[in-house]
This record gives C-alpha cells, structure tokens and sequence, in this order.
C-alpha cells in the first residue's frame, strides 16, 4: 500500500505551473491533472483561479492541500480592488499561516495580474510561502527540467502576445511529449488591459474552469 509521501512525490511528478510576463500582458499556465489517478485520463481539474476581473491566482500541490487553501482564499477575499502585489502578499500571509498550523504541507503558486500604473506582473510564492515577484518561469514537478531551457532561451520581456502564446504552446507540446508527466491536458489564462481570458491550445480539450 502506498504512504502518503509516495502519493505526494508521485503527484508531484505530474504537477507543472510556468508563467511569463510580455508587452502588456502576463500568461499563466497549469497542468490540469486532479492528481487523483495516474492513468493519464480525460479527467480534468482547472488549476488557475481568477480572483477579479484582473488577477489570477495558479496553485499546484497535493489536491487536498491545494484546495484547502484556495477556499480559504476565496473565502476571505473581500472583493477590494488591490493591486497585484498586494494580492499576491494576501496569498503568501494564508499560505504562511496555513503551513504554520499545519493544515497544508507544500504548495507552488504564480499570482498574476494587471494593475492600471504597474503594468503586468507576476509573482512566485514557493512551498516555504516566500515571495518573489518574477518575469517568467516553470515552477514544480519534473516540468521545470523539460521547459526550463526553452523559456529562457526564447524568453523576451518585450514579446508580442503571438509569441508568448506560440512559447506556452512550445512548452505544453514538450511536457505532452514526457511520459512521466503523464496528463495531456494544460490550463492557460492571459491578463491584460482588458482583464482575464481563457487560451485553449489547439492540442488541447477544453476543461473545466473554475470562474
């Protein structure tokens, strides 16, 4: 029978959250696996949470852990219109407080948003609840190791729309490709000027959203 650490390494196995920031916009994307199964199946589970009509919250972790902390977020979420980096502190604070009480063990989380002076951004906070605010990257799992490269290598602060999504397409194929990701299935949402999108990538099936 398999301990809770095996199903929490193997969950982490097939967990991948990455984000970039462009001109005008930020992308965030994440495995839709509900870390339930390991058989690679059509079951689907929307991994990006939009918070208002610009921001968006990403997390990825054991399933109980990461749902136990995005109701709390939700919950507590009064409705105000904070800027981005004031939301995603919000986040690290629950984050902290939860991992101090026990209640969650380990979560990755990427908050992006659009905020009217500071433009896109995005911030990482990691499974310890540190924060720091970043322009891209490919957080968790044994995703970071197959679109790490290939972020930073074709990564540019100043890329169009066209080719960030071109990139995420890139990305999704490579980590498709990987046996041990095992999920064929990609959430990815857009911010901009204009607020919240959903990008369904063409090799993808539409899945559930949680807004």
């Amino acid at each position: 029978m398999e301990s809770v650490d095996d199903f929490r390494r193997m969950t982490k196995l097939r967990e991948c959250v990455f984000g970039l920031v462009g001109d005008g916009f930020v992308i965030a994307a994440a495995d839709a696996s509900p870390g339930y199964n390991f058989t690679g199946d059509n079951t689907t589970e929307d991994k990006i949470t939009v918070l208002d009509s610009h921001k968006l919250v990403a997390a990825v972790g054991f399933p109980a852990d990461r749902h136990k902390i995005m109701h709390s977020i939700e919950d507590n979420w009064d409705g105000i219109t904070w800027a981005t980096e004031s939301t995603a502190n919000f986040i690290r604070a629950k984050l902290n407080n939860a991992l101090n009480n026990g209640e969650v063990e380990r979560l990755s989380m990427l908050v992006a948003g659009y905020d009217e002076v500071e433009g896109p951004s995005l911030y990482h906070i990691d499974g310890n609840a540190s924060m720091k605010k970043v322009e891209k990257g490919v957080f968790d799992g044994n995703g970071c190791y197959y679109n790490l490269r290939m972020v930073n290598n074709r990564y540019d602060r100043r890329m169009s729309l066209e080719d960030a999504i071109r990139l995420v397409d890139d990305c999704m194929a490579e980590l498709k490709s990987r046996r041990v990701m095992k999920t064929p299935y990609y959430g990815v949402k857009i911010v901009d000027k204009d607020g919240v999108r959903v990008h369904i990538p063409v090799q993808n099936c539409v899945i559930r959203s949680s807004r």
